[in-house]
């Protein structure tokens, strides 16, 4: 008899997941991973946005410099001179700079006025043809050169208007740019 109850007690704690129990967890899981892969595909694109403003840094010392040297950009807008008619490679190398490249950004050129657009490429779609852009403007101060970004379609933000219209959409865009 002492066996029988030992075999019964056994029994009863190898017990299972009722159907019940495991539709739940399922459930739970489907809607974590409903809130969750979004999130994630819009934290990569915003990482893949800063590999773009990270490369601007040395373009961004390169524009400041002349700035500081020759009280101007070069070939203010409206543009005469034809090196800089509109964000180019020659225009870039003009300031003294070298056009970087990164794995999600395309091209990093600088424009008339000292502006700075980053074309991203493939950055929401691997299949996307176009890029989307992000607009770094200088503006001007007392002995200092201050950075606005713009993204959006925005032209307009701190009092600075630039010359570009970005593409890239605002919620991927890192604050300062919004």
């Amino acid at each position: 008899m002492h066996i029988g109850r030992r075999n019964r007690a056994t029994a009863q704690g190898m017990r299972g997941f009722t159907l019940i129990e495991l539709m739940i967890v399922v459930a739970i899981i489907g809607i974590l991973a409903a809130v969750a892969i979004p999130q994630y595909r819009d934290y990569m694109v915003r990482a893949r946005v800063t590999e773009g403003i990270n490369l601007t840094s040395g373009i961004k010392t390169a524009v400041a410099e002349y700035w500081a040297t020759h009280g101007s950009f070069i070939s203010d807008w409206p543009s005469t001179d034809p090196v800089c008619t509109g964000a180019t490679v020659a225009c870039t190398q003009a300031y003294g700079a070298t056009p970087p490249s990164g794995t999600y950004s395309i091209s990093v050129l600088v424009g008339y006025g000292g502006t700075i657009i980053i074309t991203y490429n493939q950055l929401l779609d691997p299949n996307q043809s176009t890029g989307y852009t992000l607009v770094l403007q200088p503006a001007p101060g007392e002995g200092s050169l201050r950075w606005v970004c713009f993204s959006g379609g925005q032209t307009t933000k701190d009092g600075v208007t630039t010359n570009a219209t970005p593409t890239l959409p605002s919620k991927y865009a890192p604050p300062p740019c919004r």
